[in-house]
């Protein structure tokens, strides 16, 4: 066996361990983001309560806004479009932070 053949094998396994890293590091903000939009679709008493009187939202903004937050998180997770659901995702937060500035 030559280092022509050793290589490739060794590329495939540090490959593989940058994948698998990469998707743990994405199931966080995905599992949040996909929580945060369950909440707002169920609309639960208590999260109405501090939309509304706390935020200043109304009411009847929650299912949209949660339906959004739900579709940008398909889209990044879906590896064809990944780029562009990140791109939604960072628009999507940056709406976020600049709402309670």
């Amino acid at each position: 066996m030559n280092a022509a053949e050793i290589a490739p094998a060794a590329a495939r396994v540090d490959k593989r361990w940058v994948v698998w890293t990469g998707r743990v590091l994405s199931a966080l903000p995905v599992a949040m983001l996909t929580m945060s939009g369950v909440i707002k679709l169920t609309h639960l008493p208590d999260f109405v309560k501090r939309w509304t009187e706390t935020m200043g939202f109304p009411e009847s903004a929650l299912t949209p806004i949660g339906l959004l937050e739900l579709a940008c998180v398909a889209l990044y997770l879906v590896p064809r479009t990944a780029a562009l659901g990140a791109i939604l995702v960072a628009a999507y937060l940056g709406g976020a932070v600049a709402t309670h500035v």
